[in-house]
């Protein structure tokens, strides 16, 4: 994916502040949404079910923020590993 200048500034911002926030979250990659290509995903992993639960508040509160100041759709997409039974 191709991001403008702001885009790339929203998505470093974004990510660091997530990184900020929960040091355990381990940033993955970047993709854009399966539902519009123009919306952007940002995943992380994350080992701890309810720090992954309060990482998507956090990141949901972000994206309304990034998309009502500046446009832009920015999502957290908070994977965890399977848990061996």
């Amino acid at each position: 994916m191709d991001f403008n200048l702001k885009q790339q500034e929203l998505l470093a911002d974004f990510i660091a502040r997530i990184q900020e926030r929960f040091p355990a979250a381990e940033f993955q990659h970047i993709t854009p949404s399966a539902e519009d290509s123009r919306d952007v995903w940002v995943h992380f992993l994350i080992h701890d079910n309810d720090e992954s639960l309060m990482l998507r508040s956090f990141a949901a509160e972000l994206s309304i923020d990034m998309l009502v100041q500046y446009g832009y759709s920015l999502a957290a997409m908070v994977h965890t590993p399977a848990l061996a039974v």
